[in-house]
């Protein structure tokens, strides 16, 4: 028979505890402030000794909504520590017991998990999917259902732009005034080059003379998006100021600073 010291049993419970990964459905009004302040919280019913002892620095937590009527995953984090706080946050989380996280890592195609459910042994139910997938609650899963969730998509830092409101009529617009712009730059001739987000200013200026308002933040999410469907030269730069995360039609990611004018 072989026996195993506390010591030891201490540091398995230790690692699963490290090792957890959770599903959180989110509602979909919170998305922009959780991304802007890393912070999450519980229902004001769940008991704070409890969550306690459920939840560890280290536990990974991938992000459920509902959007156009079905539930996505498009996101994951990792928390990076809990605290207690009477603040209610974001008018939502009213439980003491919050969770700091890292920085989201976003999924460039939302997941839909309809489509995947009847692989993921941890939310599999003959059930409504908003039973199994309560906003505001948690649901802990495998680590195989996690690899699997993984699998499905790339990421990225930036703020998906599939969560902007964006018709096709509207992205063509933007796509064309992008076009518009290049073609004026180009006949000045007085650049071989211009800077991506000198250009993005540009952008956001001609827009707004059309009653367009986009943020600067939005625009280069949209940009990096969509800028292979434009056609344009893009430019290495070695100045991590400059840098623009550019995504090919396949999702691959790569920094660039600048547009070619020649």
């Amino acid at each position: 028979m072989i026996l195993i010291s506390s010591d030891k049993s201490s540091t398995l419970e230790a690692i699963d505890n490290e090792n957890k990964c959770w599903i959180h459905t989110v509602d979909f009004s919170l998305v922009k402030s959780i991304d802007e302040n890393n912070l999450i919280g519980f229902k004001k019913n769940e008991r704070t000794k409890n969550l306690s002892n459920k939840f560890f620095s280290g536990n990974e937590i991938f992000f459920v909504t509902r959007m156009d009527n079905k539930y996505i995953c498009y996101g994951y984090t990792i928390i990076d520590e809990t605290t207690k706080t009477d603040v209610n946050l974001y008018g939502f989380y009213e439980n003491r017991f919050k969770l700091k996280i890292k920085r989201i890592k976003y999924f460039l195609q939302p997941i839909v998990i309809d489509d995947i459910r009847n692989k993921l042994n941890s939310i599999k139910s003959t059930g409504r999917i908003s039973d199994v997938l309560k906003v505001g609650y948690y649901r802990e899963i495998t680590q195989e259902d996690y690899k699997l969730i993984k699998k499905q998509s790339s990421t990225t830092g930036m703020f998906p732009v599939y969560f902007e409101v964006y018709t096709k009529n509207m992205r063509e617009f933007i796509l064309n005034t992008c076009k518009s712009i290049y073609n004026i730059l180009k006949v000045e001739k007085n650049y071989s080059q211009i800077e991506i987000t000198k250009f993005l200013s540009l952008l956001k200026v001609s827009l707004k003379g059309y009653g367009i308002n986009k943020d600067a933040d939005e625009l280069k999410r949209f940009y990096s998006r969509y800028a292979h469907e434009l056609g344009f030269k893009h430019v290495t730069t070695r100045d991590p100021e400059k840098f623009v995360v550019l995504l090919s039609h396949s999702g691959e990611k790569n920094n660039f600073g600048y547009i070619s004018l020649e």
